[in-house]
């Protein structure tokens, strides 16, 4: 396979963005602490990230997929996280 500049540029932006939740998911993991996350913003993440796997499936576009089955996996774990903590009145939505 092939690759021009620019689609570097793409495969590298598809792997920061799969990547990018892996950090705080990981603390969270530790530490069970998401007092300092939006419920708001994780939830318009996840409704981003569901879109682009919808358009991905749409277009049959295999990367698009890939990528994002696998962010959305760590942002649905901070989420669901979240949320419980907040339902148990641990801490703020």
């Amino acid at each position: 396979m092939h690759f021009n500049s620019i689609e570097y540029l793409g495969l590298a932006a598809a792997l920061f963005s799969t990547v990018n939740q892996m950090p705080q998911a990981w603390k969270i993991i530790r530490s069970k602490d998401t007092s300092s996350i939006s419920l708001y913003t994780y939830s318009l993440l996840w409704i981003a990230v569901s879109l682009w796997l919808i358009y991905g499936i749409t277009i049959k576009d295999k990367p698009l997929i890939i990528s994002n089955i696998i962010s959305i996996i760590p942002i649905s774990y901070i989420y669901i996280i979240k949320l419980r903590n907040a339902l148990s009145r641990k801490e703020s939505i």
